[in-house]
């Protein structure tokens, strides 16, 4: 039998995303960072972004992002129906959709979509990094299902999603 992702080891019990918290951390003390579903991200998704700001002659310091989305895989979507990126990977991916199972993955989201392999990651901003306690431990939020966690590895200079990592369908947000 192959391991995750071409089989479901059902981890923790769990037969779709797994709770918070479910896996160790790595060697960086970092846990949940990529797997348990594809995370939503605020830009546009364009597959020559990348490459396009690699040519631009100026610095480019937290990029916002491109202001439209464009994928050459997919001709016939006309710009009027854009795609948001998702990255990572989720407890759905296998050899045949998802070779690019890692936390630097991209790909391009209808946004309407809400399979349960999608999902967010909680960040915050550097204010909210400011206030936590000398012991380290994360600020808490609470959100539509319940309390959040924080999680110091996620900090971004950008203004904070408030939302989570592996929400089924709306529910359950952690």
């Amino acid at each position: 039998m192959q391991p995750f992702p071409v089989v479901s080891a059902k981890a923790g019990g769990a037969l779709g995303t797994s709770p918070v918290g479910t896996f160790p951390a790595n060697g960086y003390g970092l846990s949940d960072m990529t797997g348990n579903a594809w995370q939503w991200v605020a830009d546009w998704y364009r597959a020559d972004q990348f490459k396009r700001e690699a040519v631009s002659a100026k610095l480019i310091d937290n990029p916002a992002g491109p202001g439209e989305s464009w994928d050459p895989s997919e001709p016939g979507v006309p710009t009027a129906a854009p795609r948001r990126v998702t990255r990572g990977g989720s407890f759905l991916c296998n050899e045949d959709y998802c070779l690019s199972y890692r936390p630097s993955a991209r790909r391009g989201t209808d946004p309407y979509n809400s399979m349960s392999h999608l999902g967010f990651r909680l960040v915050e901003d550097d204010a909210q990094w400011r206030q936590q306690g000398k012991d380290g431990k994360a600020i808490k939020q609470a959100t539509a299902g319940g309390p959040a966690r924080l999680d110091r590895g996620s900090r971004t200079a950008r203004q904070p999603l408030a939302i989570s990592t592996g929400a089924r369908n709306g529910a359950g947000m952690r």
